[in-house]
């Protein structure tokens, strides 16, 4: 508000010197605050997602670039969990693949083009399909920024 009235003070004095027809413009800087949450880097190697809204540093779930298995700071996964994330890679059309270990549903495989904890609904596509129930073709989903515990159904794909 103090911006505007500045602006608007700075071209009045300004018209009473000259005729309208020749009026300069007037450079002003302004600064816009930082977002509330800022994202992360589409290709970190490890993050840590919080549920949407809570402030509790306890509460999350780490998820983790697939380029970054066997590296130090990443889990070792089983020969079974390994062999679904190569099937997935296999198909090499994803450009930033993540995975992170659930309680209840395992591994999920998940491509984040919108960042690794991207709070959007309904999510991202899971991409191995971990759990028990869920068809060849599933349309199963994770929030990693909304609800970062568990997959969910999504719309029909």
């Amino acid at each position: 508000m103090a911006l505007c009235a500045f602006v608007a003070l700075a071209a009045c004095a300004r018209s009473t010197q000259t005729t309208h027809g020749s009026l300069t413009p007037i450079a002003v800087a302004v600064q816009t605050p930082l977002p509330a949450q800022t994202s992360l880097p589409l290709d970190l190697p490890r993050a840590f997602c919080r549920p949407w809204g809570d402030r509790d540093p306890q509460h999350g779930v780490w998820n983790y670039a697939v380029a970054q298995i066997g590296k130090p700071g990443v889990p070792e996964l089983t020969a079974h969990a390994l062999s679904q994330v190569r099937a997935v890679q296999s198909k090499d059309t994803y450009g930033y693949l993540r995975f992170a270990l659930l309680a209840g549903d395992g591994l999920v495989v998940f491509d984040a083009p919108q960042g690794p904890c991207a709070p959007y609904a309904p999510g991202y596509p899971v991409l191995n399909c971990p759990v028990k129930h869920c068809p060849a073709e599933s349309n199963t989903f994770y929030q990693p920024g909304e609800n970062p515990y568990h997959t969910h159904a999504g719309p029909p794909m």
